[in-house]
């Protein structure tokens, strides 16, 4: 399947440099779609922008690679028909009965406990923990 990954900051390269070494998944990395097209200018990265954040259409596998709340909300609201997409890192843990809406990461070595509830567009840092009942 082929994925882009919205934004092209920090937390984008860093999902980009997990999903491609991940052997589990069977994704296809196509690049990153940000509105700074300029952004990865600085890095030596095999992945490119896309195009602007309206070149995303219907249907598009997608990685949310932007952490801000403001943004992700208004974004997921305008957007409702991609196919967002989660990603759980083979180095990290959910506890049984744990429930996550779509567009979930969680990063290595992070673990959710049993027992939580997450919602849409969450994103869990390497090395994080959620406790149980939250």
């Amino acid at each position: 399947m082929d994925v882009k990954i919205i934004g092209a900051g920090g937390l984008a390269r860093e999902i980009e440099s997990w999903l491609s070494d991940d052997n589990q998944m069977n994704w296809n990395i196509v690049g990153f779609v940000d509105d700074d097209e300029s952004a990865l200018a600085n890095y030596n990265l095999n992945k490119q922008i896309l195009g602007t954040l309206s070149n995303l259409h219907e249907g598009d596998a997608v990685i949310m690679g932007i952490t801000g709340c403001t943004f992700k909300e208004t974004f997921f609201k305008n957007n409702p028909t991609l196919n967002y997409l989660n990603y759980i890192h083979a180095f990290s843990l959910v506890g049984r009965r744990t429930k996550y809406g779509i567009g979930f990461l969680l990063m290595p070595n992070a673990s959710v406990s049993c027992d939580v509830q997450i919602g849409d567009l969450v994103f869990v840092n390497n090395g994080s923990q959620i406790g149980h009942d939250v």
